[in-house]
């Protein structure tokens, strides 16, 4: 999952190896890091794809279909140029083997990257890592709001709602929110699992790529093409 020698284990077989290894507190590694990469991460991301998409609202020559995944592809791709060597040093301190980094704070892993390997090591594994996110954030809101949609004018849908416009106004209107909330959550959720299957095999890569990058300047597909020659197409998944 996150180094070479657990990759092709299950999910439940290398929580085992971290729990016997580290213990409790090794689930939690690089948490510190990993907040400090999504706060500036998320921020820049939801504030300027609800900033695109108002805007692309209101230009009428833009279908309506094409807004969300256009602006989720657009801020992502800059949440992703601006927060890459958060990424980098959250991933590395996340294995304890893979870099001279330890139990450092993430200023001072910026610091140490920088010295031994350059400015540009900042934004190792950039490439994959677009390749990652930014279809991901089409693909996701395009199934969201495909899902919600087609939820919304679902005949069984509709037949709850009408059952529930029978009762008194407060059964109506905590009917009516927990409607919109379950439209929500199912859209989420089957939009989150399509774009994590898709795009997947580019996090494999970004992940080694930052992890153990060779500085070969080997392309991402050609990544991809050795990892499966070598372990089959399953290790993709």
């Amino acid at each position: 999952m996150q180094s070479a020698a657990t990759e092709r284990g299950g999910a439940w077989s290398i929580a085992k190896i971290i729990a016997k290894q580290e213990g409790v507190r090794g689930f939690w590694r690089g948490t510190s890091a990993g907040i400090v990469h999504a706060l500036p991460s998320i921020s820049i991301y939801l504030t300027l794809y609800e900033q695109l998409k108002s805007f692309m609202d209101g230009d009428k020559s833009i279908h309506a279909s094409f807004r969300p995944p256009v602006a989720g592809a657009a801020a992502r791709t800059l949440a992703v140029l601006v927060t890459c060597p958060l990424e980098v040093v959250r991933t590395r301190l996340t294995i304890p083997s893979t870099s001279s980094m330890g139990q450092s704070g993430v200023i001072h892993s910026l610091n140490n990257l920088f010295r031994e390997a350059g400015f540009r090591s900042l934004w190792t594994g950039i490439t994959p890592m677009l390749y990652r996110d930014v279809p991901f954030s089409a693909l996701y809101w395009s199934v969201a709001e495909a899902t919600r949609t087609y939820l919304q004018t679902s005949p069984l849908v509709h037949d709850a709602q009408w059952l529930s416009s029978q009762t008194h106004s407060l059964q109506r209107r905590d009917s009516h929110m927990a409607s919109s909330l379950s439209i929500n959550l199912v859209s989420g959720v089957v939009a989150g699992a399509v774009a994590s299957v898709a795009t997947h095999p580019f996090d494999l890569v970004k992940t080694r790529v930052m992890l153990h990058d060779d500085g070969r300047g080997v392309g991402t597909y050609a990544r991809i093409r050795d990892l499966v020659e070598v372990e089959g197409v399953n290790a993709l998944w």
